[in-house]
């Protein structure tokens, strides 16, 4: 998809990926992501809202495999650590090949 769109003309720039869904709580390889985009100049972003606090799980940070490869992640404190309010993280490792 990303070869089709430079193709037409168009400039892909971000890709985002699940980790853990609210619904059905999906996880997307963050290894094969990550060497897509960085193949691509893309930035690799994680929605981790919901799930992203597992990292910490040692029985589901498997699942988390690569994300330190990606450039950014956002996770929900309200909805992983049961703050009583709306609050959000977005935490950034890296300029990456956007922002240089």
């Amino acid at each position: 998809m990303i070869v089709a769109e430079k193709e037409q003309g168009n400039k892909p720039f971000f890709v985002n990926c699940m980790g853990g869904s609210t619904v059905l709580g999906s996880f997307d390889n963050q290894n094969e992501i990550a060497d897509i985009a960085q193949k691509h100049g893309l930035w690799h972003h994680i929605d981790g809202c919901w799930g992203g606090f597992l990292a910490w799980s040692d029985k589901h940070k498997h699942l988390f495999a690569g994300t330190e490869r990606a450039h950014s992640i956002t996770m929900n404190v309200h909805k992983g650590q049961g703050a009583p309010n709306q609050a959000s993280m977005l935490i950034v490792n890296d300029k990456g090949p956007i922002l240089k």
